[in-house]
């Protein structure tokens, strides 16, 4: 089991019971950090994972909240106690749901702002505030989403904006949290097939994609690394989406 070279030290996943959260959390208990698990609904796969992480012999423990709720942040911190200092923060967690300006509602848009960056924010704020400044190197990573034209869309608009304000945050959070916690972010193309997805749609977007594939967790994992090791940057968003995020990806050749 491999140590950290700057000591026991905690990160913090937003919902990562399942699918590419777990993934991270699993794949980071293996390095040497221990796992504050958030969950919202998903409580047998979230006590699955936090027995996995142990096994490893790695400290996890869990942090049940509903991010549309703006105490959230404070409830998923006291969840840390006893753990080591948690310096790394990957905001996984989304709301994906589809509506379009035609049936936009109040609820529907506040609800995803509540989900995608108003708790996000609280969160971040939360972690520097408790962050051992000095000590540690500290990192807030957020998974947004590369998809422009397919998720990123008119057709999901609440979910677009919302998401797209988090990826616009990053530069600014970068630039408020430096010089002791660098602030990234990584735009995930189609990764894992998601609820609403037929069969055929990852046959479909590695069709219609440029690089003519989709991605894969362990690319995500990859890319963590990366940031994880990169001491010197910040306020930056890596693409992982296979060429998704270029200008008219989805036209016919």
């Amino acid at each position: 089991m491999e140590t950290l070279p700057f000591g026991p030290a905690t990160a913090l996943i937003t919902g990562c019971a399942k699918r590419v959260g777990r993934a991270l959390a699993v794949h980071l208990a293996r390095q040497g950090w221990d796992i504050l698990i958030h969950y919202h609904g998903s409580r047998a796969e979230a006590e699955s994972l936090a027995e996995e992480i142990r096994a490893m012999g790695r400290q996890a423990a869990l942090a049940q909240a509903d991010l549309s709720d703006p105490a959230a942040a404070e409830r998923i911190f006291s969840a840390a106690e006893g753990m080591p200092p948690v310096v790394t923060l990957i905001h996984n967690a989304s709301l994906f749901q589809r509506d379009q300006l035609a049936n936009l509602t109040a609820q529907s848009l506040r609800q995803h702002f509540s989900v995608n960056l108003d708790t996000p924010l609280l969160l971040t704020r939360a972690f520097a505030a408790q962050f051992p400044k000095g000590a540690y190197p500290g990192n807030v990573i957020c998974l947004v989403d590369g998809m422009r034209g397919w998720s990123i869309s008119p057709t999901f608009l609440s979910y677009s904006l919302s998401r797209l304000a988090m990826e616009q945050a990053v530069p600014l959070l970068a630039r408020d949290l430096a010089p002791h916690i660098r602030v990234n972010g990584i735009a995930l193309g189609a990764t894992l097939p998601g609820e609403m997805d037929k069969p055929s749609t990852f046959a479909k977007l590695e069709w219609m994609s440029p690089l003519k594939r989709t991605s894969h967790p362990a690319e995500v994992c990859a890319a963590v690394d990366y940031i994880l090791h990169a001491d010197s940057v910040t306020g930056q968003t890596l693409n992982l989406s296979a060429g998704m995020q270029l200008p008219s990806w989805h036209a016919a050749d």
